[in-house]
């Protein structure tokens, strides 16, 4: 599985690239610290999943979204994502024109969040 993270607060990046890593067989995972390298990323490779925050500096989680859905470079069009975000209901509402994405409030349940990018890869948790 190819997971891509894309968060501004690097000590949360490395924590969720833990919980995925040891949670997940074969899984390989990049990080971002915002949506301008994200966006980059999204360019160069195909991702089964995508977990992003919603409010980061240089590049915000909606602008992210709407690069990687839209920009002819990007190989990640369709992949499904998963937005974090402490303002959910304001991500939802400014997002809601994409399709495949699952909204998660922050602070997340490990838990939750595990189940739910089982059941989006439709990979089990090892």
């Amino acid at each position: 599985m190819k997971v891509l993270l894309v968060d501004d607060e690097k000590e949360i990046l490395e924590v969720l690239k833990d919980l995925i890593f040891i949670s997940f067989d074969n899984t390989e995972i990049d990080t971002a610290l915002d949506g301008v390298d994200a966006s980059i990323l999204c360019s160069e490779k195909a991702y089964d999943i995508v977990i992003t925050d919603f409010r980061m500096s240089k590049m915000d989680g909606e602008e992210f979204i709407q690069n990687m859905r839209k920009m002819d470079s990007s190989k990640n069009k369709l992949t499904p994502a998963i937005v974090l975000s402490g303002f959910i209901s304001d991500a939802e509402e400014r997002l809601s024109q994409f399709e495949a994405l699952t909204f998660m409030t922050k602070p997340y349940n490990s838990e939750n969040l595990l189940e739910t990018i089982g059941q989006i890869t439709g990979n089990k948790i090892s």
